[in-house]
């Protein structure tokens, strides 16, 4: 008797897909807004940083955005092999909604990645 309740406890408090995604993808929205501070930090402080610090927190945020990028992108693709009927089933357009925004968060963040490097590598003032 004490396995049957242990049993659907289990059951009751089981996790879904969409909730482990809300939940790793909680830590990408701490990466991101991490890496927005050093940007505005090295965007308004140039004058007082200097240049090696603000090329430092350039490659920081670079890092850190990537992380999140590849963090973002793999818990989406997670999401989408976990939940195989999310386009064609009607009562999930929330969920949907949630992978399709994930996947243009990604491609913003790629935007942002490949516009800090260039600024990195390609504009001599650090």
């Amino acid at each position: 008797m004490s396995q049957q309740n242990n049993d659907y406890k289990y059951n009751e408090y089981k996790i879904t897909p969409f909730h482990l995604f809300s939940d790793k993808t909680k830590m990408v929205s701490y990466i991101i807004s991490i890496s927005i501070i050093l940007i505005i930090i090295f965007s308004f402080t140039s004058e007082f940083i200097g240049t090696t610090k603000k090329f430092l927190l350039k490659i920081i945020s670079v890092i850190l955005l990537s992380y999140a990028l590849y963090m973002n992108y793999s818990e989406t693709n997670n999401l989408m092999k976990n939940i195989p009927d999310l386009f064609s089933n009607q009562n999930m357009i929330t969920i949907r909604n949630n992978a399709i925004c994930s996947y243009i968060l990604c491609l913003m963040l790629f935007l942002l990645i490949g516009y800090i490097s260039i600024t990195i590598f390609f504009k001599h003032n650090f």
